[in-house]
């Protein structure tokens, strides 16, 4: 079964997979439903921010997963953060 979900005013839906573990991955314990994972140029690591909290994550589980072939060509539109490439 497919649902769709309509993103809050000021952010963009992407239909690509998620695993259900993704977040939890990249080091998110939180329970907020919309959550943004972006890589920083400070120290070359993963952050997250649920509206209320942020932190930094798991680098290599955000890179694997932004950089997988099957989601990479969705997200090449975005700016999710730079390594310097």
């Amino acid at each position: 079964m497919s649902t769709s979900v309509k993103a809050p005013r000021g952010l963009t839906a992407l239909h690509v997979p998620v695993p259900p573990l993704l977040a939890k991955a990249i080091g998110y314990t939180g329970r907020a439903r919309y959550v943004t994972f972006k890589w920083t140029p400070y120290d070359d690591e993963a952050e997250y921010f649920d509206g209320v909290r942020s932190a930094t994550g798991d680098w290599q589980a955000f890179l694997a997963y932004i950089e997988h072939p099957a989601i990479r060509p969705s997200l090449q539109d975005y700016d999710l953060g730079s390594r310097g490439r």
